[in-house]
């Protein structure tokens, strides 16, 4: 049995009240993620009291948020609608936020219960940390990895009615691009979203990948089943067999241990000629893992399989 909704206020409420009014760190009662946050959150000379999330977004604010960020939103948004038609009947607002953690695009409902959520994720709304102290979206930029806040673990009370759950998007090279989050009023323990969320935001790297032009694009799985799936691994090859770009995951795709990573990337390995609408795809390179790694993926126990999908970007 998960712990009950009144024994987890009580635990965080304690926790607050040994950060903040006694200086003492927390440890045990709230994740230490959420007392980093907090410590970020004040020294930055945020206040608890602070009335900052409601504030009004100025008009041109939304056009040049939207321009900066068209790519992020074109591969985010058809991602999000999908999520909302199952998340949304449990009162789950979707939003994209990019690096400098402003809201981009947002999906929430048009009924009565998303009337306060639409206001937050208005285009424009600044959710770093700098801005309104800890928060999902906030909090995952600041550490690039997926995060739940809950209710009082808001470092502002005016957000403490809600949880959420955001998990991190990263480019084509690896850098950090924004934020996909899940927020809804306060109700049970949203870390079962983060899987969810997780799958989608492996999709949205996938369309930036695929943004990407010139080069061919190699998709991979340890499971030949999961191949047409977004939790394959990327790379994008240039025509000189180099790796201009290559999504966060490929490695754990493969399903393989450290020892085997290192021995990958340390070979030397040729492939065949590969032909697409940008010419030959020329042999003989030594490169960062890439068809090594897929070889000897091949080698592995039979209960793995490893397969190569080749086409043009």
């Amino acid at each position: 049995m998960g712990e009950s909704v009144m024994a987890f206020g009580k635990r965080v409420q304690l926790a607050r009240r040994h950060f903040f009014e006694e200086g003492k760190r927390p440890v045990g009662l709230v994740p230490e993620g959420v007392i980093r946050s907090w410590e970020r959150s004040r020294e930055l000379g945020l206040a608890t009291a602070d009335r900052r999330v409601f504030n009004p977004i100025a008009r041109h604010e939304k056009s040049l948020v939207e321009e900066r960020n068209r790519s992020l939103i074109t591969c985010a948004l058809p991602e999000m609608e999908r999520l909302h038609q199952s998340l949304g009947q449990g009162g789950w607002a979707l939003a994209c936020i990019d690096t400098q953690g402003v809201v981009v695009s947002a999906v929430c409902g048009s009924s009565a219960e998303f009337r306060v959520l639409n206001s937050i994720f208005q285009v424009g709304r600044n959710l770093s940390e700098a801005a309104v102290g800890t928060n999902g979206p906030g909090s995952a930029l600041a550490e690039a990895r997926p995060v739940v806040v809950r209710a009082a673990e808001h470092f502002l009370d005016e957000v403490q009615p809600f949880s959420c759950a955001a998990v991190p998007l990263f480019d084509p090279s690896g850098r950090l691009a924004g934020v996909l989050d899940a927020t809804r009023m306060n109700d049970g323990e949203p870390l079962a979203l983060l899987e969810v969320l997780g799958t989608a935001a492996r999709a949205i790297e996938k369309g930036l990948l695929a943004e990407m032009s010139g080069a061919l694009t190699l998709g991979f799985h340890y499971r030949r089943d999961l191949l047409g799936t977004p939790s394959k691994g990327w790379w994008c090859l240039t025509r000189t067999g180099g790796c201009w770009a290559r999504t966060r995951r490929p490695v754990n795709s493969l399903g393989w241990g450290v020892a085997t990573r290192r021995k990958a990337a340390s070979s030397s390995f040729s492939i065949a000629p590969l032909t697409c609408s940008g010419g030959p795809w020329r042999a003989g390179w030594r490169a960062r893992l890439c068809t090594a790694m897929v070889a000897c993926a091949l080698r592995r126990a039979s209960r793995r399989h490893g397969q190569v999908r080749c086409w043009p970007g």
